[in-house]
C-alpha cells in the first residue's frame, strides 16, 4: 500500500486517535505527564475525556500492546508500523468501545484486521497484568474560588450522594475501593479533598471547568498539607511546574502572603503561569530560572520551602514511566541532594518539605541523609509527622529513614510518593 493512500483524507484516523497517539508518545518517550498534556490541550473541538481514557488504558496495557505491535511489525510487508497510532487503535478495540475506527482503507486498520486472530490471543496470555483495583479519583476543592459548602450543595443537586467517611483508615480504604456512582466521600486525612469512583468523568463537570475542582492525586496533596503554610507566610516552591502544589499553597495562604514559584523550563513555566491564572492564584511571583542559581540571601523573608524535584516517577507505576538505569538514578540523586542542600541554605527558612513521586531509596532516604550530613548542625528531621501513623515509614538502612513517609499504591489507593520534613533547630 502506498504512503499517499495511507494518509489520504478519506482514510485518515479520527482526530481523537491521532491526538491520543501523540500524547502516548510524549508520555513514553519524553516522560511527560499525561495530566499536564491533558490540561494544556486548548482545542475545544477535541474530546478530551475520550483521549484521556484511551491514553490511560494504553498505559495500563503497555505489555499487551508491545506484544501486539511486535506481531504486527513481523506481519507488515515493509516491516514498518506507526507504533503509537496502532497502540491507540488496539486499545479502543480491546479495552475501549471494542470496535475499530470506521476507516476501512486505513493502513493501520487493515493491518489489525488481517492479523486479529493472532492479536486476540495476546491479552489472555498475560496473567495478572491489569491491577485488581483502579485507584479512586481524587478532587481537591479550590477554596480560592469557592467554598466546600457550595460544592457539596452543587453535587447534591447533581444527584451525587455523600457517604460517611469511616472512623478508621483501614475502613476508609475498604470503602473507597468499593465506591460506585452516585456515591462519593470526603477524604480521611484532607478536609478539602473529595473521593469519587475511579472512572468518574470529572473533566466535563462545570465545577472543573470553572476552576473550583482540581484533579490532584491524594499523595500529591500531602506535601503542602504537611508544609502547613499560614496566611501571611512567604513560601518558596523551588520546582513549581506544572503548578498543582503551587495553587494548593495559595489556597492555604488564602491568597494572603507570597509564593515564589520557580521553574527553569520555558514550556513548563508557561504551563505554570496558565495554571496559576486558571485557578485564581494572586499571591505568586513566578521566576523562569534555575532554582539552584537563586541566591538565598536575596530571599530573606522565605520561611517555608517546598522541594518536589525532578525524579524517576517510579511511584506512578509502570504505566507512566520506564525504569531508570543505575546511572540515571545516580544523576537524579545527585541533583536532588544538591537542590535540598540549596533549600537549606535560605537564611531564614524554618520548615522544608522534601517530596518525590518516587519509591527509590536513592532518591529519598539517601538524599535526606546526604543533605543532613552537610546541614545537620542547623536543622533536624521531624520525627512525628501528621498522618504518619497511617502510612509506611522509610528504610531503616538510613540514619533518617524512619522519619520519612511513603504512600504505596498497593496499600493506600493513591500514587506512590515519599515525604519528609526538615525543621530549623
Amino acid at each position: 500500500m502506498s504512503g499517499a493512500r495511507q494518509f489520504s483524507n478519506a482514510n485518515r484516523l479520527p482526530k481523537k486517535f491521532v491526538k491520543a497517539a501523540k500524547m502516548l508518545q510524549a508520555v513514553k518517550e519524553r516522560q511527560e505527564s499525561l495530566n499536564n498534556l491533558i490540561y494544556s490541550e486548548s482545542n475545544a473541538h477535541v474530546d478530551i475525556r475520550s483521549i484521556y481514557g484511551l491514553v490511560s488504558k494504553a498505559l495500563q496495557h503497555a505489555e499487551e500492546l508491545e506484544k501486539m505491535c511486535k506481531i504486527l511489525k513481523e506481519k507488515s510487508e515493509s516491516n514498518y508500523i506507526e507504533e503509537y497510532k496502532l497502540k491507540i487503535i488496539l486499545t479502543e478495540l480491546y479495552w475501549g468501545k471494542q470496535h475499530l475506527p470506521h476507516v476501512p482503507e486505513n493502513f493501520n486498520v487493515q493491518l489489525i484486521k488481517a492479523n486479529q486472530d493472532l492479536l486476540d490471543k495476546v491479552p489472555a496470555s498475560i496473567e495478572d497484568f491489569v491491577p485488581k483495583n483502579s485507584l479512586p479519583r481524587y478532587v481537591r476543592i479550590n477554596t480560592l474560588v469557592t467554598s466546600k459548602e457550595y460544592v457539596m450543595d452543587h453535587l447534591a443537586q447533581d444527584g451525587w450522594e455523600l457517604v460517611e467517611t469511616p472512623i478508621t483508615y483501614n475502613r476508609f480504604l475498604k470503602r473507597s475501593a468499593k465506591l460506585a456512582e452516585p456515591n462519593f466521600m470526603e477524604d480521611f486525612h484532607y478536609d478539602d479533598l473529595l473521593v469519587f469512583p475511579s472512572k468518574t468523568p470529572i473533566f466535563k463537570h462545570c465545577l472543573y471547568e470553572s476552576g473550583a475542582f482540581v484533579l490532584q492525586a491524594k499523595s500529591s496533596c500531602i506535601p503542602v498539607k504537611i508544609l502547613d503554610p499560614k496566611p501571611g507566610d512567604v513560601v518558596m516552591d523551588l520546582c513549581a511546574a506544572p503548578g498543582m502544589k503551587t495553587t494548593q499553597i495559595a489556597a492555604h495562604l488564602e491568597n494572603n502572603g507570597i509564593i515564589h514559584a520557580v521553574e527553569v523550563n520555558p514550556k513548563r513555566f508557561a504551563l505554570l503561569q496558565k495554571m496559576l491564572e486558571d485557578y485564581s492564584v494572586e499571591c505568586a511571583k513566578t521566576h523562569n530560572e534555575d532554582a539552584l542559581a537563586l541566591k538565598p540571601d536575596d530571599f530573606p523573608d522565605v520561611t517555608h520551602i517546598l522541594l518536589d524535584p525532578s525524579c524517576s516517577n517510579s511511584g506512578m507505576g509502570r504505566a507512566d514511566v520506564e525504569s531508570k538505569s543505575e546511572e540515571q538514578l545516580r544523576k537524579l540523586s545527585a541533583f536532588q541532594t544538591k537542590a535540598l542542600v540549596h533549600a537549606l541554605s535560605f537564611p531564614n527558612v524554618k520548615r522544608i518539605v522534601y517530596s518525590t513521586c518516587s519509591i527509590n531509596t536513592d532518591e529519598n532516604e539517601a538524599v535526606i541523609d546526604s543533605a543532613m550530613r552537610q546541614k545537620g548542625d542547623l536543622f533536624r528531621v521531624v520525627e512525628d509527622l501528621p498522618l504518619s501513623e497511617d502510612f509506611s515509614r522509610g528504610s531503616l538502612d538510613f540514619e533518617f529513614g524512619k522519619h520519612g513517609v511513603y504512600f504505596r499504591s498497593d496499600k493506600d489507593q493513591t500514587t506512590g510518593f515519599f515525604v519528609c520534613v526538615i525543621q530549623r533547630i
